[in-house]
């Protein structure tokens, strides 16, 4: 249904589904691409969790689509569209920055509001519906802007992917990201295993429960990649197998058995 149907019929009883924000988000940014290709607009996703949220998929993905709407219709000529997925405090968080036109501290204090619309600065019918769509969901929809200046939109949701684990692998040859990780793991009591040699790692596999949670550097050397390593895992049965790189144009999504991807800092999980 259109948001116009939603509002005037009232919602549909719906169930919500456990999915991966990132590769929800990334969908709908492939199809806004797509459609406002012939515009002078630069648009960019960044993707810094796999997190897990629980939402009633198709209202969750209309509100997404409708926000991203409202930040090409704010934006006069040329502009860039920046959206991100990423967790914070146990939080899976999304958030979509426009270079538009901006709101002033009065029109910021009326979104959300019954039957109000600000269609010549990018927002309205619509936005009072995602407020609705969003606390259904046991999440939050605010916003940050200034005349002038763009304004940036921010959804958080439970993340359940972030829930601590009991043990976890890391494949990394680099003795400081060893540290670090070995550090971060002992302080929230989790137990770590750190592998700097492939081989040795895959002849333990069988000590490792299938609840395990295996980290796998991109990089390993110039003739060893995670991905092959992982995929080797896999095999095994493993499930919960994430890449570690700071290269944001590695797309994980091309490796079905692969979770997702994280930068080289331990991973944020809730306690």
């Amino acid at each position: 249904r259109s948001i116009a149907t939603a509002l005037l019929n009232g919602p549909l009883e719906k169930n919500k589904e456990l999915v991966v924000l990132s590769q929800l988000c990334h969908r709908i940014f492939l199809e806004k691409k797509v459609e406002h290709k012939l515009k002078s607009i630069v648009f960019s996703f960044h993707e810094q969790t796999n997190s897990q949220v629980e939402v009633i998929v198709d209202d969750f993905e209309r509100v997404i689509s409708n926000l991203f709407n409202n930040a090409v219709e704010a934006i006069e000529g040329s502009g860039s569209i920046n959206l991100t997925v990423f967790e914070e405090g146990g939080f899976a968080k999304f958030k979509i920055t426009d270079t538009g036109k901006g709101m002033s501290p009065e029109i910021l204090s009326r979104l959300g509001k019954e039957h109000f619309t600000d269609k010549l600065n990018g927002y309205g019918l619509g936005i009072s519906h995602s407020f609705e769509v969003i606390k259904n969901n046991n999440g939050t929809l605010s916003f940050t802007s200034e005349p002038g200046q763009g304004t940036t939109v921010e959804i958080t949701l439970k993340s359940y992917i972030s829930q601590k684990p009991r043990e976890i692998v890391l494949l990394e040859n680099d003795p400081l990201v060893q540290l670090v990780w070995r550090t971060s793991a002992n302080a929230k009591g989790i137990r770590i295993h750190v592998f700097s040699d492939p081989d040795k790692m895959l002849q333990s596999l069988t000590q490792f429960s299938f609840e395990t949670f295996f980290y796998f550097d991109l990089n390993l050397n110039n003739s060893v990649k995670g991905v092959e390593i992982a995929r080797k895992v896999s095999e095994a049965g493993y499930k919960k197998l994430f890449i570690t790189t700071g290269d944001e144009t590695f797309d994980y999504r091309g490796f079905g058995f692969l979770k997702g991807k994280i930068d080289k800092k331990f991973p944020d999980f809730s306690v």
